[in-house]
C-alpha cells in the first residue's frame, strides 16, 4: 500500500482526526443523547447535550484535520521512516558478514553502493529542505523505502545462495556426462540410469532457477539504484522554492519505494 503520497497522507490524518480520544467520546455521547431524546426524553436538556457533544465531535475532527494537520502528517510519516530505520539498521548489521561468509561479490559491492547513495541523497535533501518540513520527511522515507526494499533483496540472495550450496552442479554435471555415456554404450535402457538422470536434471533445473532468481533480485537493485542518482542530480539543480518541481522530480522515487514495499514482503 502506498503510504507516501499526499492522497494517503491526507486519509491518515483525516483517520487520526475521527479516532482521538475526544473526538470519540464526545462522538458517542451525541449519538446516545439523539436517540435517547428521540426514544424517550426529547426534552430541552438532553437535546442541549446531544447538540453540544455533537458539536465539540465535528469541532475537534476540524481542529485535528485543518489546524493539526502538518503536526498529525509528520507523526505518521516520521512514525512509518522509524520503523523503516530499524528495518535498515537490522540488516546492515547482519548483511556484511552473510555475504562475505557466501563470497557474493556482487552483493557486496551492492551494499556499499545503496550506502553511499543513500548518503548522498540524504546531503542533498539537508541542503535543499528544512528538516521540520513535511516534505522533507516524506522524500527521505521514500529513499529510506527504496534502500530497504534492495536490502531485503540482498537478504533474498543470501538465503538463495546459501540453499545453493548444498548443490555441487560440476559434480552433478560430471555425473549427467557419465550417464549419457553409459547410457549409449548400454546394449538396452535401464530403467536405473533414466531414473537417475531424471533426478539429476531435476537438480540442475533447480540450481539454475536459484541463479536465475540472485541475478533478478541483483537487476532490481541496480535500477533502484539508478533511480535514486537520477532523483538525487535532478534534486541538486532544484531550488527549494520551486515546489512542484520538486515533487515532480520525486514522484518516480515514490512509485519505486511503492515497489519496494511489494518485492521487500515477497
Amino acid at each position: 500500500m502506498d503510504l507516501l503520497s499526499p492522497e494517503a497522507i491526507r486519509k491518515q490524518v483525516i483517520s487520526k482526526s475521527i479516532q482521538a480520544p475526544s473526538v470519540l467520546y464526545s462522538g458517542v455521547i451525541a449519538v446516545v443523547g439523539t436517540v435517547y431524546s428521540v426514544l424517550f426524553d426529547g426534552s430541552v436538556l438532553s437535546w442541549g447535550i446531544s447538540l453540544t457533544a455533537g458539536t465539540v465531535c465535528f469541532a475537534k475532527i476540524c481542529w485535528g484535520y485543518q489546524v493539526k494537520y502538518q503536526h498529525h502528517a509528520l507523526e505518521i510519516v516520521e512514525h512509518y521512516h522509524r520503523s523503516l530505520l530499524l528495518k535498515r539498521e537490522q540488516a546492515l548489521a547482519d548483511l556484511q558478514q552473510a555475504l562475505n561468509e557466501i563470497k557474493q561479490a556482487d552483493a557486496l559491492k551492492q551494499l556499499e553502493q545503496l550506502s553511499r547513495k543513500f548518503a548522498a541523497f540524504q546531503h542533498v535533501l539537508d541542503s535543499k529542505l528544512n528538516k521540520d518540513e513535511l516534505a522533507y520527511s516524506r522524500y527521505l522515507t521514500m529513499a529510506e523505502a527504496v534502500f530497504v526494499g534492495a536490502l531485503d533483496n540482498l537478504r533474498a540472495v543470501v538465503v538463495s545462495a546459501k540453499a545453493l550450496s548444498g548443490i555441487d552442479y560440476a559434480h552433478i554435471n560430471q555425473q549427467i556426462q557419465s550417464l549419457k555415456a553409459e547410457r549409449v554404450t548400454s546394449v538396452e535402457s535401464s530403467p536405473l540410469i533414466e531414473q537417475q538422470m531424471d533426478a539429476l536434471q531435476k537438480r540442475v533445473e533447480i540450481y539454475q532457477q536459484s541463479q536465475q532468481h540472485i541475478s533478478t533480485v541483483l537487476t532490481e537493485n541496480e535500477q533502484a539504484m539508478t533511480e535514486l542518482d537520477r532523483v538525487t542530480t535532478q534534486l541538486s539543480l532544484i531550488s527549494s522554492q520551486q515546489g512542484m518541481e520538486l515533487e515532480t522530480a520525486m514522484e518516480e522515487l515514490r512509485l519505486l519505494a511503492q515497489r519496494a514495499q511489494k518485492y521487500s514482503t515477497r
